[in-house]
Formats: C-alpha cells, sequence, structure tokens
C-alpha cells in the first residue's frame, strides 16, 4: 500500500530584473506550483537563497543578504523564528546541515583573499 508523506520545498526566486533580489518561498506538496502561484508562502522579505532543511525537518539555513555582505540564518519551516547565525566582513554562504543536525557547515571569504573560500562549520 502506498502512503503518502506530506511534504514542502524551499526555492529562492525573484519577481523582478535582479538577480540580487531573490527572496525563499515555500510550496506545499499539494499543489506545487511556480514560486508565484497561490501555493507559495514567501518567507523572506529581503534577498535570500542557498536554502538548506535540517535533518529533522524543522529549521532552515539559509544565505541573507545584509548590504553588500552574506551571512547565515536560521528559521522554523514555517518561515517564524529567524535567527542570524554568523557577523563577519567575510561573505558566509551555502549552508549546509550535518547528519545530525548539529552542526551546520557553510563557505566563507572570511580569511580576507576575496578570491578563495574556505569551509567553516559551526
Amino acid at each position: 500500500m502506498a502512503r503518502f508523506i506530506e511534504t514542502s520545498i524551499f526555492t529562492s526566486s525573484n519577481r523582478t530584473t535582479s538577480p540580487l533580489d531573490d527572496k525563499i518561498f515555500r510550496l506545499d506538496s499539494e499543489g506545487c506550483e511556480a514560486p508565484t502561484g497561490p501555493s507559495a508562502q514567501q518567507l523572506t522579505d529581503t534577498p535570500s537563497g542557498h536554502v538548506a532543511w535540517s535533518p529533522d525537518g524543522t529549521k532552515v539555513a539559509y544565505t541573507k543578504a545584509l548590504g553588500s555582505n552574506f551571512e547565515i540564518f536560521v528559521m522554523n519551516a514555517d518561515g517564524s523564528g529567524d535567527i542570524r547565525m554568523t557577523e563577519h566582513s567575510g561573505h558566509d554562504a551555502q549552508p549546509s546541515w550535518s547528519p545530525d543536525g548539529q552542526y551546520i557547515a557553510f563557505e566563507s571569504d572570511r580569511t580576507g583573499d576575496r578570491s578563495t573560500v574556505d569551509i567553516f562549520y559551526m
């Protein structure tokens, strides 16, 4: 017997011509449509992207643009409880959860050389 598991998809999209104006949307498995469709729930108001769902499905890590800098944030899966996780002059981006959900790895150029990035975790 097949069993349906309720899921949601997170994506970043923009409805402008600026590639730096992406927002994060949540689309539920029922009636998945383009990020502008009726089932899409916009979760961020500022440029955001690089979405990573936590292993237990309760949190989402993502990159948020703050002016000309990028930082890592975590929010609840429903878009509430936005918490800033990094604060550095280097660009912090591309968060990824450890399999047990205890750590978040991310790339950053915080060592001062903007031509290379290193992997950090928190």
